[in-house]
Formats: C-alpha cells, sequence, structure tokens
C-alpha cells in the first residue's frame, strides 16, 4: 500500500494539498477571528438568516406576538457564551396590545431542527425588562404602559397563554425574565413597591405552567427580598403558589401608603411566608406564619421604644369563612411576654368590598416586665379584646377588653382612631376591680400623670382603692403632646383605711377614707375622715392641678379637731416648729381647737419647708397656755390664723379672774426688727395682778381698763405700750403716802423694753389726772428684778410734791426721798402693806421740807436716815419738829443687840398725828426698845421674842376718849365721864412694858396714874389680826385711894397690886381692836386688894392670840365603807 501509495503520489502533490489545506486554516482562522472581533464590538447582525426567526417566535408564543429590531448574535460577557439575541424586543397580544418590552432577548433555538434548516424557538429570557403593573380599583392586573382602560387582566392573558401552548402549538418550553425593574401600584390603598432586580422564571409542565419568582424589593427605599413559586394550571383551575418575604421594614411599609399608616409604632423588621390558593384575582385559602423583632414605640413611654426580642404569628385563611385564624402567637420584649390565638372576620359589603375586620383575640401566660414604664412587673392570666376594625375611617371599635391578672382585673370599651404620623385618638370607659395602693401603684405607668403618681408612691404609704373607674376622651395627637387636657382623662375610685404622708416630719394621717379622681391634668382627694395621732379629720381635700408641669404643687385642705395639746404637739415637729418659735409648752396647754390646714407642697424631691404654702385656720375653745413661769391664760375663745409669712390670732382669755381680748399678729418674714405684735384689751382686776406680778391689793385695788400693746421679734419680746384706767382703782403705798381713792380719775401709761428671752429691761411710768402728775422710769437686771427706779416728779393731790430714787445692787437697795411735801396720813394706818416692805439690805435717806400727818399736824421739817434688812432696822437717825416741841429717833447698836430711842416733845400732836386720837392733849412720849443681836442675823428663836421696850408717857391729858368713856360708863363713874368731857382726865405718869412676836405685843403690868384715877392692865395686841384680849382694875380717886399702899404690910394686902387702890373695879376687853366688848364687874370694888384677883380671873395670854393659834388638821375624806365580800 504505501508502494502503491509512493508510485502513485508525488512530492508536488502533497506540497499543493497541503498549500490548498494551509490556506484554508488560514481562511478560517480569519475568520473566526473576525467574527470574534466583531462580536467583541457589538452583536452581530444575522442578516437574512434573521427572516425566519418572527415565524418561529409566533409558533413558540401562540396569541403573541414577538416584534424586533434586530436579531444578532451576541457575546454574553456575564455568561461566557455566544447567544442568540433579538433587540429591541416587545411583546404583543392578539389584540396588538403591548405586554413586555426588553431591550433585548435571548433565544434558545432547537438543534436538530435546525440541522434541518428549520428554526423552532424553544427558550425565550427577556433581560433589563422595565415594567409598572397596576392593580386597578377593581382588583385587575395590568401593565402601567397600557392606556386602554378596559384592556384584559394580566393574569387572564397568561392564563390564555397558557390555555394556548397546552395545544400543544408552542414550542416554547421556557419564558424567563432576567434583571428587570418592576413597579408595583395598587391604586386602592397606593401601595407603591419597587423591585430593581427581579428574576422571573416560567416553565412547561406537562399542560401546566410553573413560575419562581426571586427579586430584591425596596418599599420606601428599605431593601426587602421576596421569593414565590407559582402554578398556573390549565383549564382556568385554581392557582397555588407560596411565598416569602424577608427584612420587610414596618415602618417603611406605613410611610408608603396611608393604609398602613397604623404600623408606624412598630419599628419591626419581619419575614413573612405563605402558600396560597387563587382564582384568578380573588385569594382562596392561605397558610402563612410572619416572624420579626425591633421595637414598639409606644406614645409616653419612658425610655424609648419597647426592644422586641422575638414576635411569631402562625395562621389560615379561608374565603369561604372570610376568616382569618391565629393558631398560635408568641411575644418577647425584654420581660415581657405573652401567648396569642384569636380570629379576624373579613367583612364585605354586597359587591365584595372589605368594609371592616371583626377580631376577638385572647393572651395568656402574659408577664409585662417594662422597667421604665412599670415600676414592678405584672402578670395576667387571660387579656382578651373583641370588636371591629373600620379601614375607611381607620377605627378600631372595642365592644369588650378585659384583663385577669394576679393583682388586677380590669374590663373596658371604647374605640380607637389611627392618625398618620399622630397617636391615635381614643374613647374607653372602663372600670378595674379593687385592689390594693401598693398594687395600683405596679401597675401605674410611670409616664401617665407622673407627678401624681410619684407623689402617691412617696406619701401613701397604705390603703385599698377601688372599684377604678376611667374614661379617656383623647383626640388623635393628644398622646404627643406633654400635657392632657383634664376632659381627656378621668379616673375615680374610692379610697379606705390609707395612710397618707403630707408632710415630711408630721405625724402620718391614718384611717383616710375618701374618693380620689385623676382628670387629664388634675389629681383630687376628697377625704371623708381619718385621724393624724389623736386628731380626727373632717371633710378634707387634696388636689394637684397642672400635672405637666415640673413639680406641680399639691393643693391640700385639710378639716382636724382634736385637745390643743395634740395640735400643738403636731404643729411643733419639725420642719414646722410654731409653739417653739414662741417658747411655748404644749404639755401645759389646754383646749379644744377645729382646725382647717391648708398647704400647697410642689410635689418634688428634697422639699424645703420654706417651698410649702401653709395655711392654717383654729377656733380653740377652752384654750389655756402658760406664758413663761407666771403668767397662765385659761378659758380662752381663740381664733388662729397661721400662713408662711404671718401668724394672726384673735379671742379672749382670761387672766385669773380678769377677762381679756388678745390680738396677736406675727410676720415670718419681714426684715424688720418688729415681727410681733400683740394687742391687749381688758379689765385688769387684783387676782389677774397677782396672776402677773403686779402690786397686790394693798397697794392697788379693784378694776383697771388695760389696753396693751407689746411687740417683739419671732415670739420674744422687745416693748411693750401699756395704758391702764386707774378711776375704778384704788391706789395705796403707805411708805410715800399715795392714797387714791376709787373713782378718782386718773390714768397710767407704762412703756417697757425687754431684753433677751423677754425679759424686763426697762420702762418708764407716767401717771396722770386731775392734780396727779408721776413721772418715772425703771431699769431691770437680766432676770426682770428692779435695779433702779426714778421718779422726778411725784405731785398728788394738794399735799404730795417729792421725788423718788432708788437703786439696787449687791450691797442692797438705796432709796432716796427728797421734796416740798409728803403725806403721812397712812403711815401708821391699819393692817399692813406687805409691798411695802423691803428684801435684803436697805438703805433710806428722807429729806423733806414736810410731812404732813393726820388732823393737820406736821413734822416740818424732817430728815431721817435709816438701814437694815429686810424688817430688821440696823440703824436709824431722825429729826424733826412739830411746831415748838421736837421730834428725834435713833439706833444704837449694844453688846447684846440693837436698842431704839424715840421721844416727842408733844404726846398729843404725835398722837392725834399719828393715829389720829384727838383725846389726848400734852405730854411728852418717851419709848425705848431692844432687839435681839444685829440686822444680819438669822431670825431669833420662836421662843425668844422679836423685840421688847417700854413706852413712858408722861403730863397729858385725856379728854373724850370712847373707850374709857364705855369702860366709866359700865362702871357707873358718871363723875370720870363728866370730868372727861370737861377740864380732862390727868394723867402723871404711863408706863408700859412690852414684848412683840410675829406681830403680838405682849402687855405686862401697864399702869397708869393721876389725881382723879390709875389703872392697871395685861393682855395682848393681835395687830395682824387686828384683836384685843386685855384684864386690869380700875381705881378711882386714886390719890386718896392709893394712899394706904403706902402703910407697911397693910398696905400690900389692901392694895395688892401698884397701881391699884383700896377700892377698884376690873375690867375687860376683847375681840375687835377697833370695837371691842368692855366688860366691868362692879362687885370687885367691895373686895379690897389681893381679894380682887377672885374677879379677875385668869390673865390674857399671847399664846391665846389668834395669829399663834395652831393651823387646823388638813381635812381628811371621809371612809367609805367596804362592800360585804361575796
Amino acid at each position: 500500500m504505501i508502494a502503491f501509495l509512493r508510485r502513485t503520489i508525488k512530492a508536488h502533490h502533497i506540497s499543493r494539498a497541503a498549500l490548498i489545506a494551509g490556506g484554508l486554516a488560514a481562511a478560517f482562522v480569519f475568520f473566526v477571528a473576525g467574527a470574534a472581533i466583531r462580536l467583541l464590538i457589538g452583536p452581530l447582525s444575522l442578516g437574512p438568516f434573521g427572516s425566519a426567526l418572527p415565524d418561529a417566535l409566533a409558533q413558540a408564543l401562540p396569541g403573541l406576538a414577538v416584534r424586533y429590531d434586530q436579531a444578532a448574535i451576541q457575546w454574553s460577557r456575564d455568561e461566557g457564551r455566544v447567544d442568540l439575541v433579538i433587540l429591541g424586543a416587545k411583546v404583543y397580544d392578539s389584540e396588538g396590545r403591548i405586554i413586555a418590552q426588553a431591550p433585548e432577548a435571548d433565544i434558545d433555538l432547537a438543534a436538530g431542527p435546525l440541522l434541518h434548516g428549520k428554526t423552532v424557538v424553544q427558550r425565550i429570557t427577556l433581560a433589563g425588562v422595565e415594567l409598572t403593573l397596576v392593580r386597578t380599583r377593581s382588583g385587575q392586573l395590568r401593565l402601567g404602559v397600557e392606556t386602554d382602560k378596559d384592556q384584559p387582566d394580566l393574569f387572564k392573558r397568561i392564563a390564555d397563554a397558557v390555555t394556548k401552548s397546552n395545544g400543544n402549538t408552542s414550542s416554547l418550553k421556557e419564558f424567563a425574565v432576567r434583571k428587570a425593574r418592576i413597579a408595583f401600584l395598587d391604586e386602592g390603598t397606593r401601595l407603591f413597591l419597587v423591585a430593581p432586580d427581579a428574576n422571573l422564571r416560567v416553565t412547561t409542565a406537562g399542560r401546566d405552567l410553573k413560575a419562581t419568582l426571586d427579586a430584591a424589593l425596596e418599599v420606601s427605599g428599605q431593601p426587602a427580598h421576596i421569593t414565590g413559586e407559582f402554578n398556573f394550571p390549565a383549564d382556568r383551575k385554581p392557582i397555588r403558589g407560596a411565598v416569602a418575604i424577608a427584612g420587610l421594614d414596618l415602618r417603611a411599609l406605613a410611610g408608603n401608603a396611608e393604609i398602613f399608616a397604623g404600623l408606624k409604632p412598630l419599628a419591626l423588621t419581619i419575614d413573612a411566608s405563605t402558600t396560597f390558593t387563587m382564582q384568578g384575582t380573588h385569594l382562596i385559602d392561605a397558610e402563612f406564619g410572619i416572624g420579626g423583632k425591633g421595637a414598639l414605640a409606644i406614645a409616653g413611654l419612658r425610655g424609648g421604644p419597647l426592644k422586641v426580642k422575638a414576635m411569631q404569628i402562625d395562621g389560615r385563611y379561608s374565603a369561604s369563612s372570610n376568616r382569618v385564624l391565629i393558631e398560635e402567637g408568641t411575644f418577647t420584649a425584654g420581660g415581657t411576654t405573652a401567648h396569642l390565638v384569636g380570629r379576624f372576620d373579613l367583612l364585605r359589603d354586597a359587591g365584595g368590598v372589605l368594609h371592616g375586620v371583626a377580631f376577638e383575640d385572647h393572651l395568656d401566660k402574659v408577664t409585662v416586665d417594662m422597667p421604665g414604664v412599670l415600676a414592678a412587673p405584672l402578670a395576667f392570666r387571660d387579656v382578651s379584646a373583641r370588636g371591629t376594625y373600620v379601614p375607611g375611617s381607620r377605627d378600631i371599635v372595642l365592644e369588650r377588653v378585659s384583663l385577669a391578672g394576679n393583682t388586677i382585673s380590669a374590663e373596658a370599651s371604647g374605640s380607637i382612631t389611627l392618625a398618620a404620623s399622630r397617636a391615635p385618638a381614643i374613647e374607653m370607659k372602663g372600670q378595674i376591680a379593687s385592689l390594693s395602693l401598693r398594687d395600683l401603684l405596679h401597675a401605674w405607668p410611670l409616664g401617665l400623670a407622673s407627678g401624681a403618681r410619684d407623689w402617691t408612691e412617696k406619701n401613701m404609704a397604705q390603703g385599698k382603692v377601688g372599684p377604678i373607674a376611667f374614661e379617656m376622651h383623647m383626640p388623635a395627637g393628644l398622646l404627643d403632646e406633654n400635657q392632657l387636657p383634664d376632659g381627656a382623662l378621668k379616673v375615680a375610685f374610692p379610697v379606705a383605711n390609707a395612710e397618707v404622708n403630707y408632710i415630711d416630719g408630721l405625724t402620718h394621717a391614718t384611717g383616710m377614707n375618701g374618693r380620689i379622681t385623676l382628670l387629664g391634668d388634675t389629681f383630687g382627694v376628697d377625704i371623708d375622715g381619718g385621724r393624724v395621732g389623736a386628731i380626727a379629720l373632717g371633710k378634707s381635700r387634696a388636689v394637684i392641678a397642672n400635672l405637666h408641669l415640673p413639680a406641680a404643687p399639691a393643693q391640700i385642705e385639710v378639716h382636724a379637731a382634736g385637745s390643743m395639746t395634740d395640735i400643738l404637739t403636731l404643729v411643733d415637729k419639725k420642719p414646722l416648729g410654731y409653739p417653739s418659735r414662741f417658747g411655748i409648752d404644749v404639755t401645759a396647754t389646754k383646749g379644744a381647737a377645729q382646725m382647717d390646714l391648708s398647704l400647697n407642697v410642689p410635689t418634688r424631691k428634697n422639699l424645703k419647708v420654706d417651698d410649702i404654702q401653709i395655711g392654717i385656720k383654729a377656733a380653740v375653745t377652752g384654750f389655756a397656755v402658760p406664758l413663761g413661769s407666771k403668767i397662765h391664760l385659761s378659758d380662752g375663745t381663740m381664733n388662729f390664723a397661721i400662713g408662711n409669712a404671718a401668724l394672726h390670732a384673735t379671742g379672749t382669755a382670761t387672766l385669773a379672774d380678769s377677762k381679756f381680748s388678745l390680738d396677736w399678729q406675727e410676720d415670718f418674714r419681714t426684715q424688720a426688727p418688729i415681727t410681733t405684735r400683740v394687742t391687749v384689751k381688758g379689765i385688769l382686776d387684783n387676782g389677774g395682778r397677782a396672776a402677773i406680778g403686779f402690786p397686790s391689793a394693798s397697794v392697788i385695788d379693784g378694776p383697771s381698763n388695760v389696753v396693751a400693746t407689746l411687740t417683739g421679734h419671732r415670739g420674744s419680746l422687745s416693748a411693750a405700750d401699756m395704758t391702764m384706767d386707774l378711776a375704778p382703782t384704788r391706789l395705796t403705798f403707805d411708805l410715800i403716802g399715795l392714797n387714791k381713792p376709787q373713782g378718782f380719775p386718773t390714768s397710767a401709761r407704762i412703756a417697757a423694753e425687754f431684753g433677751p428671752q423677754s425679759s424686763l429691761r426697762s420702762g418708764s411710768i407716767k401717771l396722770s389726772g386731775p392734780g396727779v402728775t408721776a413721772n418715772g422710769s425703771a431699769n431691770f437686771d437680766k432676770d426682770g428684778h428692779l435695779v433702779q427706779l426714778s421718779f422726778p416728779v411725784i405731785r398728788f393731790g394738794a399735799v404730795d410734791d417729792f421725788s423718788l430714787g432708788m437703786t439696787r445692787g449687791p450691797s442692797g437697795s438705796d432709796i432716796i426721798l427728797r421734796g416740798r411735801s409728803l403725806d403721812g396720813t397712812r403711815l401708821a394706818a391699819e393692817g399692813d402693806s406687805s409691798d411695802a416692805k423691803l428684801e435684803g439690805p436697805f438703805h433710806i435717806n428722807v429729806r423733806l421740807e414736810k410731812l404732813a400727818l393726820r388732823e393737820g399736824v406736821a413734822i416740818a421739817p424732817l430728815t431721817m436716815d435709816v438701814a437694815g434688812i429686810g424688817e430688821r432696822l440696823s440703824a436709824l437717825t431722825l429729826n424733826g419738829a412739830m411746831g415748838k416741841a421736837s421730834l428725834q429717833g435713833a439706833m444704837m447698836p449694844q453688846d447684846a443687840g440693837r436698842r431704839l430711842t424715840f421721844t416727842a416733845g408733844d404726846l398729843g400732836q404725835i398722837s392725834r398725828g399719828l393715829f389720829g386720837f384727838s383725846s389726848i392733849r400734852g405730854g411728852k412720849l418717851d419709848m425705848a426698845l431692844n432687839f435681839p443681836g444685829r440686822a444680819s442675823d438669822p431670825p431669833v428663836a420662836a421662843d425668844q421674842p422679836d423685840f421688847q421696850g417700854k413706852l413712858t408717857l408722861r403730863d397729858f391729858k385725856v379728854m373724850n376718849q370712847p373707850f374709857l368713856a364705855r369702860l366709866f360708863t359700865a362702871g357707873s363713874l358718871g363723875g370720870l365721864i363728866n370730868l372727861m368731857q370737861g377740864e380732862g382726865i390727868a394723867i402723871d405718869k404711863l408706863e408700859a412694858p412690852f414684848s412683840s412676836k410675829n406681830g403680838v405685843l405682849d402687855i405686862n403690868n401697864v399702869r397708869a396714874s393721876g389725881p382723879a384715877i390709875g389703872f392697871t392692865a395685861d393682855g395682848y395686841i393681835d395687830r395682824p389680826k387686828n384683836a384685843i384680849a386685855i384684864k386690869g382694875t380700875l381705881a378711882p380717886l386714886f390719890g386718896l385711894n392709893s394712899f394706904l399702899g403706902n402703910v407697911p404690910l397693910v398696905g400690900k394686902v389692901l392694895i395688892s397690886k401698884e397701881g391699884e387702890g383700896v377700892f377698884g373695879m376690873t375690867y375687860s376687853a376683847h375681840g375687835n381692836a377697833d370695837q371691842p366688848d368692855v366688860n366691868v364687874n362692879p362687885l370687885s370694888v367691895l373686895t379690897p386688894g389681893i381679894l380682887r384677883r377672885i374677879f379677875e380671873g385668869k390673865m390674857p395670854n399671847v399664846a391665846q392670840a389668834p395669829s399663834n393659834a395652831p393651823a387646823p388638821p388638813a381635812t381628811q375624806p371621809a371612809p367609805q365603807p367596804v362592800p360585804p365580800k361575796p
């Protein structure tokens, strides 16, 4: 063979064949390279080859027509292959209406027919399609590029195409859309969606068509993704499919179409899936699942939106029943969990148009734990809602909403109207079952009426509330505002056994019963009764208005009744402390008070007492209060008005027996030095003066009209101004001879200044009246004791005209009396003025031109210098003159004590001037008193006299003496009476030894003698009690009667006692010293001397004096009979 070939084929034959083959190869390479370069440059037109393509496309798409600008071959960089493409493709239906258009379409031809020269299209892929699909209000789907409103539904056209393809007239096995941009508009809802990258693939499956969808979505600019599978059966059978959407933003959906605006608070991203069956454009049934997470933006929620961790709802829909069933739902947001089942019934009109959704849902296993919204978690066994949603008006009509929980249960009904970009409108009424106050606070949202809630939580410790009725009338957008008007919300409920802290530091109010009302911007509490400690509360009210304002004030009005002690104890607690401000001992107060308390308390933390506006009005009966250690007001009727700025009290009170009207004003805020002003008006009597330390009745006696104004600072007195009408008052001050009778018009003006702790420091005194002028001043030490008194001018009546000065220091009191004249008519008056006594060491220096005494007697001039301690004199010098007679006195120290001597040259004048005894004429007086020890020594022993002495009177006559007249009459001594009424009875000498103890004079061996009479006396004179008891003997014709007494031995027997005669009568005088009972025994005249002792009886003894009588024993209660034992 090889040999044959060698013989046949020559070398030149091979060379020529190689050249031809190389040329062909080169041509093919150049063709392929040229074609590749051309493909790279752009599509390569098929030219005449493309004329068979339209028929092939018409066969592949029966009922549709595909028209294009050019058919070409194109290199696909994305897929790395060469495709047959048609450029400028448009798809038309049988009526010539455009269905779709694309810049290009990929065509796949069947290989077998192509080898036989036939063009059979099996696959068409439209690339870069841009479609706008419009769902009409009637539910049809059409292309947005179409203008014919009567065009058939797109689904119908697809179904028609499917039907024709099932007649085996089509060669097409697959139709696809790749990288399409599709816009979708729902004319009914205005929902507008964009799919910027949509991929659709439709394939034949027997007689049916199957479609798949994979597209990216944009909803108001927010991305999502949708996938789906659809089965389009032949013969117009129902379409079945499954769709899944991932990453759908509900807020974006809410912003896309008005119908979804109610979803705006739902900041949720959801994933949803469904399987469904459709007949034409109508949904027959569906099963769905929705899951999501994100946040819920709830109006008024503190701390921002509620974070939703997970949400899942599974259910199904049936067109035959128009019902959506929620078969399983779970919700978890923070600590809030719930389980949901329910149903939604779609309400359609006769034309099948949806006009409402009826729903009935049940939540169980509900736990609400929302920090920042609720103070504590809440648990509910069941939460149910039944109502209707109306899309047209966007109303949610709630027929019944109920909650059943462990601590709170409630029912409500009403409506909610959704609003675009605003909080919904709410109309709601309901009731919450009774619960404890603590449980109410747990359920009370922190952002709802926060001022009232915060105040309630802080100040109401316990109590029971309910049932709670509530109403809400809120227009759209109101919950977005900071303020709710009162008409928008009303919550009202009774309160029982509540405990309230109205001011920090004060006793809590307990057992409070009443009613609480919460309006949109107002919180109110009406109290029927309760207690604050022992204080009973009556009708009271508390209101917090303007709740939207920070620290909105609580206006509290409280009526209380209780004892003054309890009320003052309450208001004495911090931060008030009113009684302590004024030094009032609340434990010593008495009275029953009716009080109205008004408080304006800002509802904020760290509250200061100055921030609280306080108003107190109180009416007090039986009011009693001590003012210092000595002054006690009682039996008062007072009205108090107390506020932050001032106190004002008016009323009447009794001081001892004196009734006064009081007006007390206190300014708490002024910076002026005077904050306290008290006006006192009334009649001050002896008891009232004694109660405030005024001189006793021995100096001032009877009522006096008083008007006084006291001023001070913060309850401490600084000054006083008092006027006194002394006309009905008797003034008596024996030490300086003042004596103003009752009825004599006189007034006094007293101005005083006070130091720390209201202690009296200084004062001025002015007395005025007809013939009365007295101006003086006084100063006091820090303890309120008088240290200086000065009256430069004292003019009283026609006699008194002098000045008085006194200073008091550690060494005692120093008194200086100077003047023209002093009334001394009461120097020896009856009684003992205790207020004229001096305490402690004293020194008195007197220089007067005249001391006027009784009966026109005067000592002129008079000088006296006296010193002592209390009632005990230590030194005395006295000099004066009564006409030509002198008056002298002196006290000198002795070894055994002190001796006082007093002499008067005219006994008649001194007795008439000092004592008013006008029955003595002439005579001289000598008196010597001996005082034991020194003035500074302690008081003498009880059995020792205070002093003792002897009075000697000489050469005087007694004329018209009443006591002697009664004595002579009783003894039938008419001659002596005539003598006394004539020239007088002469007394040569009277000697009266005496001693004194506690004001009782013990008289022993008093004897008097004269030509016509002699007498003796023994007994006592009780000066404090003004009582007398004396016995003695009266001897007429004493000169002759006593003559035999000079005979030795016989004289003593016949006379028996010096100063008596042989014949004499015994007498006695006892009782009141002014009018004593006088007795004379006439038989005693027949018994001389010693035998008269028989008729005298026992002589009076000082131990029998009334002042020395022992005090009666204390009265013992009568013994009570002991009941017999059973």
